[in-house]
C-alpha cells in the first residue's frame, strides 16, 4: 500500500513538473486566467508584464539610491528579501501590479463609456514606444521584438500583449488627468488645507522654457573634461545666437528647445514648464527664476556640473503653497472616487493562474 502511495506521489510530482515546464514556455500563460477584475479577465502573461513594469519602474525611480540599503538585491530572488514595507519585495511588486491593473481597468472602462479615446499625443507616444522597442531589439542583436520582450519580461509576453497593455496604460493616464483637472478647489479650501497641514510659504512658481544640454564625454576616457565643458558653453552660445537672429519671442525659443533640448519630453512640451517649483531643477536654476524682479523675456544660462540650462522666463505662477495644497487635495478626492469605483470592480484571484504567473 505504501509503495502504491509513494508511486502516486511520484507520478503527481512528475505531472506538476511537466505542467510547470509547459507554462514556463509561455504558451498557456496567455490563456490561463490569473485574476478577474470586475468583468475583465487578466491572463497570467498580462499579470506578469505588470509585475515587471512595477519592478523596473521602482529600479528606475531609485536609480540614484543604494537599493541594498532597502534590502533590495536585484541579482537575488525577491521573495526571499524583506522590503521596508512590511512584506517581501516579491509581495510588494505583486501588490503594486494588482493595484495598477485594477486602477487602469476602471479608468479605461469609465473613459470608453464616456466616449473618450486615446488622444493624438497618446497615439504618438505609443508609436514612439514601438520605435523604442524596435531599436532596443536591434541593439541587443535579436531577430525579433518577441525575442526581446521575452528576454526582458517573460516568455509569455508577446508584442501584441505588450502594446495592448501599453496603450491601455496611456489611456488610463490621460483620463486620470482629465478627472483631476475637472476637480474644482476653492481658495477657502486651499487655505484651510494649508493651515491644517502646516504647508510653508515657499514663494511663487514660474512658467519658463528650458533648453537642457548635456556635456559630451571624451571618446577615449568616457569622462567630461575641461575641453568638453568649453564645448558645452560654445553650444549654448550658438543656440542663443540663433535665437536672437530669429527674434526675441517665446515661440522662437520653444522652436529651438524642440530642436536642441535633450530632455525626454521636449517633442511634446517644446521645453515649456508650467508652474515650475523649487524641487525640480538645481538650486542655481531655481534661484534665477524665483527672483521677484524677474520679468517676461529674461534669459540666462546656468551650468550645473556637466549640464547646461538655457532658460527663458515667461511669467510668475501661483504660490507654491497653493499648488502643493491643490495637488494634494485633488489627489485625495480622486482616491475617494477611485475607491468608490473599486467596489464595482472586485479582484478575484485564480489560485492556479496566480501560481503560473509567478513561475
Amino acid at each position: 500500500m505504501k509503495k502504491i502511495e509513494k508511486n502516486i506521489t511520484l507520478i503527481g510530482a512528475v505531472l506538476v513538473m511537466a505542467v510547470c515546464a509547459l507554462f514556463v514556455s509561455g504558451i498557456p500563460q496567455s490563456i490561463v486566467i490569473a485574476e478577474n477584475i470586475g468583468d475583465y479577465s487578466v491572463s497570467a502573461a498580462e499579470y506578469k508584464l505588470y509585475y515587471y513594469w512595477e519592478y523596473y519602474d521602482y529600479i528606475s525611480e531609485h536609480a540614484d539610491e543604494d537599493l541594498t540599503s532597502q534590502g533590495l538585491y536585484t541579482n537575488s530572488k525577491l521573495h526571499k528579501q524583506e522590503s521596508p514595507y512590511g512584506m517581501s519585495w516579491d509581495e510588494y511588486f505583486n501588490m503594486l501590479a494588482k493595484e495598477t491593473l485594477q486602477e487602469e481597468i476602471i479608468l479605461c472602462d469609465v473613459a470608453k463609456n464616456g466616449g473618450y479615446v486615446l488622444s493624438e499625443e497618446g497615439i504618438e507616444e505609443l508609436e514612439k514606444e514601438k520605435e523604442s522597442i524596435a531599436q532596443q531589439t536591434e541593439e541587443c542583436g535579436l531577430s525579433s521584438e518577441e525575442k526581446y520582450l521575452k528576454k526582458v519580461y517573460s516568455s509569455a509576453v508577446t508584442p501584441e500583449l505588450y502594446y495592448e497593455a501599453y496603450e491601455r496604460s496611456l489611456l488610463a493616464k490621460e483620463y486620470k488627468n482629465i478627472l483631476l483637472d475637472s476637480i474644482s478647489i476653492t481658495q477657502d479650501e486651499l487655505e484651510e488645507y494649508i493651515s491644517e497641514n502646516e504647508i510653508e510659504d515657499e514663494g511663487y512658481a514660474a512658467d519658463v522654457v528650458i533648453i537642457l544640454i548635456n556635456a559630451e564625454s571624451d571618446r577615449y576616457t568616457g569622462e567630461v573634461t575641461e575641453r568638453q565643458m568649453e564645448n558645452l558653453k560654445i553650444r549654448c552660445e550658438n543656440i542663443l545666437e540663433k535665437f536672437y537672429e530669429m527674434g526675441n519671442k517665446q515661440s522662437n525659443f520653444e522652436e529651438l528647445a524642440a530642436a536642441y533640448s535633450q530632455e525626454e519630453d521636449v517633442s511634446v512640451t517644446r521645453g515649456v514648464k508650467k508652474e515650475l517649483m523649487n524641487d525640480k531643477y538645481p538650486e542655481a536654476v531655481c534661484d534665477w527664476y524665483s527672483d521677484e524682479n524677474r520679468i517676461s523675456g529674461d534669459i540666462t544660462t546656468v551650468i550645473d556640473n556637466t549640464t547646461a540650462y538655457i532658460i527663458y522666463y515667461i511669467n510668475q505662477g501661483d504660490k507654491i503653497s497653493n499648488i502643493k495644497a491643490e495637488t494634494a487635495l485633488k489627489q485625495e478626492l480622486y482616491e475617494e472616487y477611485l475607491q468608490s469605483k473599486k467596489e464595482q470592480y472586485p479582484i478575484g484571484e485564480k489560485e492556479l493562474g496566480m501560481l503560473i504567473a509567478k513561475l
